[in-house]
């Protein structure tokens, strides 16, 4: 800050150290209330898990898995009015051991839109790839997740959308 504008320190100072939500999350992950949101809708953290992923009611193990349904939901955008699709992530745990377990996951919709360009506002809610974590104590070691999806024929024939998304954490 000393070394930058100082009408940008002033300005923005005031996004650093605030909460931007409040939430009440069960001991396996699951968002259970938001109690506030300061960035976004609070509906955003049904899709978006403040832990990357949710742990399953029995303990760990390589080669288990589980699912996780939920929805997604999308604001209001010019006419389309709110909308609603139903998802699930599915996770599998390839390794377990030695105080952490590695786990695949892999997001999808039950029913996606039809039209391509309706698939467009979805693309960023289905990342893919590995979550690692402490089973006995459910702290998230790291994560490296991914989207790379294409979509052809969005705006006519011969066109073509991708998006591309890589989160590490």
């Amino acid at each position: 800050p000393a070394a930058s504008n100082p009408q940008m320190v002033e300005q923005l100072s005031k996004y650093v150290g605030q909460p931007l939500a409040l939430l009440r999350v069960d001991s396996k992950g699951r968002v259970v209330e938001v109690k506030q949101s300061q960035f976004g809708p609070e509906s955003r953290f049904e899709s978006e898990l403040p832990f990357i992923l949710v742990l399953p009611d029995n303990p760990t193990g390589q080669g288990q898995m589980w699912e996780r349904n939920y929805a997604v939901t999308l604001e209001p955008q010019g006419d389309k009015p709110l909308q609603k699709f139903d998802a699930v992530q599915k996770y599998v745990c390839q390794k377990a051991g030695d105080g952490t377990a590695t786990v695949r996951l892999t997001t999808g919709l039950k029913s996606p839109p039809e039209a391509a360009a309706d698939q467009m506002p979805l693309l960023d809610v289905q990342p893919e790839g590995e979550v690692v974590f402490d089973p006995e104590t459910g702290r998230l070691r790291s994560a490296r997740l991914k989207i790379d999806r294409e979509l052809t024929g969005h705006e006519g024939e011969g066109s073509t959308y991708r998006f591309q998304s890589t989160y590490t954490e």
